[in-house]
């Protein structure tokens, strides 16, 4: 039985193909079709399509429409593609601006879903157009239209309809309606991409918003009621023919044959079941409009996003509109969870509100541009209502009364934000008193969401280009008195003051607002201050700053508010400064950093901080300070001079202000207009203190940019002349002229000054070094390389006899900071020749030199290998004979500088001891990355002095060779052939006593400046032979300068390094204050012992059990000694060992 079924079924199916086949080759071409549509006017297919089926199928366009209907009905009935027809007809709606050929389409569009009984296909037909990627622009736009306009008119769109596939047997019913909601997220992805830039403002194109359009129109039926279906008599015909709304399409004809008895026979049975229908289809189009809600969020986004530069007000109600989807959006997943809620509860608010939301947003609606009156009433009414009631509700149940009002206000935004300004004055002509009263009452609500739209809605009312006259200034008053409490009320006027004032910035009531700045009241302080801030941003929306009288008025009131008693106050004023023109600020702020108010001094540094870090114009800002600075500095001089002994040593702490330049620093991106101005205005003032300190402050950003600093300071260097003595005599007589060029010379350097030591350690500085540091320069382009560079020109100011005494000082300072393989070939040279000629001027500058060098770089310096050659220099210098008196001052601090040259060598030489190696300048490999990066001395070693004593002769070849000299020890040959001795001379291995002497003075120098870290070491290196050169020695003069030694070291090196050798150094001293010695070394002894008897307790603790031996000893030479400068110290020694005791 089931066989021959579908058999049956299946001939039924072909039968009905073949007769579709049969009867479409009997219809006219659909392209005849569809240019017989194309050509007529509308009118005269409205007229066509209200007729009844027999009347319409008597003329040509009736006969046309017919045809057409039976092309649709056969191609969907064979489940053909209508792209041949929909593609010409969707084109054709958008062809051109009149509306004629769309509301032909549209038209006929819903006369095919009146007649066919396939709308279901048809609608699904025409939502594959919207979505597809294959068709243009063109016909996605006609898509869009139609659908708006059949959704919005059609009521069969509404109905549910048979799917024919499945013989009209559904589960559940169906709309094409239901069918058009697969296309909104298509054209959501159109709105969202199809948008055109204007920098970063995305604007809608035709396309864009009538897919906008579309969308919101869908939505919106999917929980409305189906378009009225107004009956038209004649009359309305022939008066408003263009604005006719179609009637009921005509039912087919078997329709028409039907009687009205079996009409009436079926009428309660069709009621009840199109109740039912009708309610499952509301329950499906609200769950479905549920599903779309991120869709829906998105278009609001484009939306406000396409209205936020053209109509504030309307985006400003998107913007409210966006929340709230938002809101439910955050608890969509959680409701369709079953344990997590009753979804319709989400369902039922979402669909209340875009019921209403969407017919206010919709980008092209006539009806409610033409009369927006109506839809303003009832939201002017329904928020007077809820603004009543909440008055009379409980405080703690007008959280609904709250919430209708702020509903109430977005749509007011959206309907008054849309309309143009002439239409705008039109609506407000009547209402606006009532409407502006009304808004006035919801800001003096609690509800922040309620003030916040309400003033929004004010503003774009008030401030209207389009009005007669303004009301702004009737309002301000009442505004002006919520100032004078802290509340939402006061908070959302703030604003609203603050951009009147801008436009009226001679109104007499803002002295009101600055007269609350100086307020008791803290509330009226904080408001006013926030008006001022708004104010600020206000006139400096469009640049930088500014200078006007009005910004001048309101920085004299902040200046006043740095003192504030409340710091959110001071806090808030300091940040406006940056806002404000730095000329008129700066100067007041930098007094002010110096007040003895510490609060004004905090805020007014916050201040100047915000105006470096505030304006764009740095370069401008930063010369403004620099100015003030100046002129305080000078104004504080001129103080401390008149103001007599009363302030003497009074100075200006320029930290105070330049603290705030290093925040500055770490923020600024681009430099190199920053580099110019400073620079020039360091050389064109070149005796402002200010400019030095403030390049102190950014010296490790410059050290980060040598391309920009270098450049410029070598220009300068060398575009200076050379000094000689025809130049020192021209500026000598002339103390201006010789200051002037002393600041001139020293500009400059002291920028390279004040650069951290890593700005000379970039080796491919071209101006810097040049080839210098290059290994294949030959010698005649490394002399052309000194001259062409900052290191040359260095070395020319510091070797040039003529030259200025500071500017040769600091020339041998910046020297020593070179890497030594660019410096130590010029410095070695000039040393030896300046050693040779006894030239004490250039010796002096390459010790200095040197002396800098090996304190700052160490190691690096102390193994380069012509070191040898200037300690050979030294010895030679450390010989000079003087032959008069002025000659001997200076070769005495000749020498006194070759002492601390060799005394610098052995602490670069000691001091790599304990202290972590520099990091390799090339990747450590990986064997090398177990070593110790930190020598470590043997437990014990330092304990032993004779083990101490090798030790040390093996590590420090200086240190060693020092103690060596003193001691006389042999060989010293090295020395011999320095000192130009013969080799046949007797004592060619000792080296004078002189010498001897100077390396004692060598070892004192050394134990002075010795790092804390290595003084146990250098301790049993030292003090052991020097004590048993004292017990063994014959020279009285060079024992004197070993107790001299031992004194040094005991009060410099302390503790520790001292306690292993503290028993034998009272010994030594106790013998020699006794001893057969001369007044010299007895001397010298004595102060060895004071020294011991004022160290720390470890060494006190070491020496108690022989200090009774050392008062005895004292004792003695106090009472006996025959030399009245001993026995006076031995006195005092022991006065204060009596005391002690």
């Amino acid at each position: 039985m089931f066989p021959a079924l579908n058999f049956e079924e299946e001939q039924d199916e072909g039968q009905l193909i073949w007769e579709a086949s049969k009867k479409s080759a009997s219809l006219p071409p659909l392209g005849r079709v569809l240019s017989t549509i194309f050509n007529v006017e509308w009118r005269s297919v409205e007229k066509a399509l209200s007729s009844d089926g027999a009347r319409a199928q008597q003329g040509s366009i009736g006969r046309t429409l017919t045809a057409l209907l039976e092309h649709v009905e056969s191609r969907l009935s064979t489940n053909a593609s209508l792209d041949q027809m929909h593609i010409p007809m969707l084109e054709h709606a958008v062809k051109s601006k009149d509306h004629g050929n769309r509301k032909k389409v549209v038209g006929i569009f819903r006369w095919l879903f009146s007649r066919t009984k396939y709308g279901l296909l048809l609608a699904t037909s025409l939502t594959s157009m919207a979505g597809s990627p294959k068709v243009d622009h063109r016909v996605k736009l006609g898509c869009c239209v139609v659908i708006r306009e059949l959704v919005e008119k059609e009521p069969v769109l509404y109905r549910s309809l048979p799917n024919v596939q499945t013989d009209g047997e559904l589960s559940e019913p169906v709309s094409p309606l239901m069918c058009f909601t697969k296309c909104v997220h298509p054209l959501i992805q159109i709105v969202c991409n199809e948008s055109s830039k204007q920098g970063k403002q995305k604007l809608p194109t035709r396309l864009t918003m009538a897919a906008a359009d579309c969308v919101t129109v869908i939505t919106k039926g999917l929980i409305s009621e189906p378009p009225a279906i107004p009956i038209k008599t004649t009359t309305e015909k022939s008066e408003k023919s263009e604005e006719r709304v179609l009637i009921t399409p005509i039912s087919s004809s078997s329709n028409d044959n039907g009687s009205d008895v079996s009409s009436s026979s079926n009428e309660s049975e069709a009621s009840t079941s199109g109740r039912e229908t009708e309610n499952a289809l509301k329950e499906q189009g609200a769950r479905a409009l549920w599903d779309k809600l991120d869709d829906i969020i998105l278009l609001v986004i484009e939306l406000q996003e396409w209205n936020e530069q053209g109509r504030p007000l309307h985006a400003r109600g998107l913007q409210q509109v966006l929340k709230r989807l938002r809101f439910l959006a955050t608890y969509k997943d959680s409701l369709e969870i079953p344990a997590g809620g009753n979804i319709q509860v989400g369902i039922s608010v979402l669909a209340a509100c875009w019921r209403q939301y969407s017919s206010l947003i919709l980008l092209e609606d006539r009806v409610l541009v033409s009369n927006p009156d109506p839809v303003i009433e009832h939201w002017c009414g329904a928020l007077q209502y809820w603004t009543q009631a909440a008055e009379e509700l409980h405080a703690s149940e007008t959280r609904r009364a709250d919430e209708m009002r702020g509903y109430a206000l977005t749509c007011l935004a959206l309907v008054l934000g849309r309309l143009d300004p002439r239409r705008l004055e039109e609506v407000l002509k009547d209402i606006e008193p009532e409407l502006l009263q009304t808004l006035m009452n919801q800001v003096r609500g609690a509800d922040i969401e309620v003030v916040d739209m309400a003033m929004a809605i004010l503003r774009s009312l008030l401030f209207r280009s389009s009005a007669v006259t303004s009301k702004m200034e009737e309002i301000v008053p009442v505004l002006m008195d919520m100032l004078d409490t802290r509340d939402s009320a006061a908070r959302a006027v703030v604003l609203l003051v603050a951009e009147f004032f801008s436009l009226n910035p001679t109104s007499p009531e803002l002295e009101k607002v600055l007269a609350r700045l100086d307020s008791e009241d803290s509330s009226q302080r904080r408001n006013g201050l926030d008006v001022l801030t708004e104010l600020v941003a206000v006139i400096t929306k469009s640049t930088d700053s500014v200078d006007t009288p009005l910004s001048r008025t309101i920085a004299v009131h902040l200046f006043d508010r740095l003192g504030d008693d409340e710091l959110t106050n001071r806090v808030e004023a300091s940040a406006l400064f940056a806002k404000l023109d730095p000329s008129f600020t700066l100067a007041q702020l930098v007094q002010l950093v110096y007040s003895p108010d510490a609060r004004k001094r905090s805020a007014a540094s916050s201040a100047v901080e915000a105006v470096l870090c505030g304006h764009a114009d740095q370069s401008r800002t930063i010369t403004v300070l620099l100015d003030c600075l100046r002129d305080l500095m000078a104004e504080t001089a001129t103080t401390d001079r008149t103001a007599g002994p009363k302030r003497a040593g009074a100075s200006l702490d320029l930290d105070r202000v330049l603290s705030s330049v290093s925040a500055w620093a770490s923020k600024v991106q681009d430099w190199e207009p920053l580099i110019e101005v400073l620079l020039d205005k360091m050389y064109t003032e070149a005796s402002n203190p200010v400019i030095p300190r403030f390049l102190s402050h950014i010296s490790d950003q410059l050290a980060d940019i040598p391309n920009l600093v270098f450049p410029r300071i070598y220009q300068r260097m060398r575009d200076q002349p050379i000094i000689n003595e025809e130049v020192l005599t021209n500026v000598s007589e002339n103390e201006d002229a010789l200051a002037e060029l002393l600041f001139q010379r020293l500009s400059p350097m002291l920028v390279l000054r004040i650069l951290p030591l890593k700005a000379f350690n970039y080796p491919s500085t071209k101006e810097l070094y040049g080839s210098l540091l290059d290994d294949s320069t030959s010698g005649e382009s490394e002399d052309q390389d000194r001259v062409s560079t900052i290191t040359g020109l260095l070395l020319e100011r510091m070797s040039n006899v003529w030259e200025l005494d500071d500017v040769r000082k600091i020339a041998s300072e910046l020297t020593g900071r070179l890497l030594p393989d660019a410096m130590l070939p010029s410095v070695t040279a000039v040393l030896e020749r300046a050693a040779r000629n006894s030239n004490t001027v250039t010796a002096k500058a390459c010790l200095f030199t040197l002396c800098t060098s090996l304190m700052i770089r160490g190691k690096e310096t102390l193994e380069h290998p012509l070191l040898a050659q200037v300690r050979k220099s030294l010895s030679s210098i450390i010989l000079w004979s003087p032959t008069s008196l002025k000659e001997s001052k200076e070769i005495a601090k000749a020498q006194h500088g070759c002492i601390d040259c060799f005394a610098a060598m052995i602490c670069a030489e000691v001091g790599t001891l304990g202290i972590v190696s520099p990091l390799p300048s090339k990747p450590v490999q990986g064997d090398q990355k177990t070593k110790k990066l930190i020598e470590e001395i043997p437990e014990g070693e330092w304990r032993s002095p004779e083990r101490g004593s090798q030790e040390s002769q093996k590590r420090w070849k200086i240190l060693s060779s020092v103690i060596e000299c003193v001691l006389g020890n042999q060989p010293f040959s090295a020395l011999s052939a320095t000192l130009g001795l013969s080799e046949d001379c007797e004592d060619a291995h000792l080296a004078p006593e002189v010498y001897r002497v100077c390396m004692a003075n060598v070892l004192i120098s050394s134990a002075q400046k010795i790092s804390a870290s290595v003084r146990p070491v250098y301790a049993q290196a030292v003090i052991p032979p020097i004590m048993n050169f004292i017990q063994v020695g014959s020279a009285p003069k060079l024992r004197a300068a070993c107790f001299q030694v031992l004194f040094t070291s005991i009060y410099h090196l302390k503790g520790l390094a001292i306690v292993p050798f503290a028993v034998d150094l009272l010994n030594l001293s106790i013998s020699t204050i006794g001893g057969r010695y001369s007044t010299e070394e007895r001397t010298a002894g004595t102060k060895v012992l004071a020294s011991l008897l004022a160290s720390e307790d470890s060494v006190l603790k070491e020496i108690a059990p022989y200090i009774e031996d050392a008062r005895r000893a004292v004792a003695t030479v106090a009472n006996m000694d025959s030399s009245p400068q001993l026995r006076a110290l031995c006195e005092q020694l022991l006065a204060c060992m009596t005391k002690t005791d």
